[in-house]
């Protein structure tokens, strides 16, 4: 509500505001937000509507997993946090195991980005804007003069089922394929394909410091539970896994040799790299990554360690749902 307020003040003070939120994603809001919204002058369009005959579409798995805002033209944010309110209270909340960890605030990782980069972002929306029904946007001036600020560089990782290949996951591979020091990943919802996860665990092998840090909690057990099918072989192999549990974690962020970092919207599953439209981040600076770096560690003080010969001892009702999980892990 605090959000929408504030949309609201914008827009009546002669602010151009377009939003555009995936039907899915959103089928809990409640439609008095929208109208509240649109009585107020903003423009609001839903992403591949769940209704067939207001989409005019059969294909419900194509979901628009991008979270972006973009001001001005000239200054955007993006990366893992929605507009919820999982994030009303903060994400370094320090509770206790036993309670809820879902209700007492979620771990994410959000990046601010000036400069022609914005552009670029200001056009991928109003792509997405076009791909459906939407109407019209107010006049504004979206695309104002690129202006320099600063000298970080910065790549625009963007995947959609309406284009080719898959970049976000073609990015990631590549750089865990050729990281010669450390690889430290956070991910929200990790159940890897097995070209990702031999790339994790060859990196392991030829002496790269490889440290996951996974959701211990989640909003979707069974996601959680296909992905800890994996940790077998990846502790087998070297690889240092821990757990967050103090809050849920949907942070998506990969750090590799302290110099490239990436921060967005794909988790390491099948819908985020196959059907999904998702955009991620590329900063190549030493910097950037030392910042990451310290974000990584300060989380792993909290973090559980998943040791191998404790994990090997696992109940076997675990093992089962880990199993079960696993064979649907392509559909989650």
């Amino acid at each position: 509500r605090a959000l929408t307020d504030v949309l609201v003040e914008r827009a009546r003070a002669g602010v151009a505001i377009n939003v555009l939120y995936d039907a899915l994603g959103s089928n809990g809001t409640p439609a008095a937000l929208f109208e509240k919204l649109r009585a107020a002058g903003v423009q609001t369009c839903a992403f591949n509507p769940l209704n067939p005959l207001s989409s005019g579409k059969l294909d419900f798995t194509q979901r628009d997993h991008r979270k972006l805002v973009l001001v001005d033209g000239a200054i955007a944010f993006t990366g893992g946090i929605n507009f919820s309110n999982t994030y009303s209270s903060s994400s370094r909340a320090r509770v206790s195991v036993d309670l809820d960890s879902r209700k007492k605030g979620w771990r994410d990782t959000h990046i601010k980005v000036e400069g022609p980069v914005t552009l670029r972002m200001q056009k991928l929306f109003f792509q997405n804007w076009g791909k459906q029904d939407c109407p019209a946007v107010a006049n504004a001036n979206y695309l104002p003069a690129a202006k320099i600020a600063g000298d970080t560089l910065l790549r625009l990782d963007v995947a959609s089922r309406d284009l080719p290949g898959n970049n976000t996951y073609l990015s990631a591979l590549t750089a865990v394929l050729f990281a010669k020091e450390s690889v430290d990943l956070t991910m929200a919802y990790f159940a890897p394909n097995s070209q990702l996860e031999q790339a994790l665990v060859q990196a392991a092998r030829r002496g790269v410091q490889v440290r996951l840090l996974l959701a211990g909690v989640s909003d979707f057990d069974g996601i959680l539970q296909a992905g800890r099918a994996h940790y077998s072989r990846l502790l087998r192999s070297g690889i240092k896994i821990y757990e967050a549990r103090e809050a849920v974690l949907h942070a998506k962020t990969l750090q590799v040799d302290g110099v490239w970092s990436t921060v967005g919207s794909t988790n390491w599953d099948a819908l985020s790299f196959s059907s999904n439209d998702e955009l991620n981040v590329v900063v190549i600076d030493r910097d950037f990554a030392a910042q990451m770096h310290a974000l990584f560690e300060q989380d792993l003080q909290t973090a559980t360690s998943i040791e191998r010969e404790s994990w090997s001892r696992r109940p076997l009702a675990d093992r089962v749902k880990q199993h079960f999980w696993s064979l649907w892990e392509h559909w989650l």
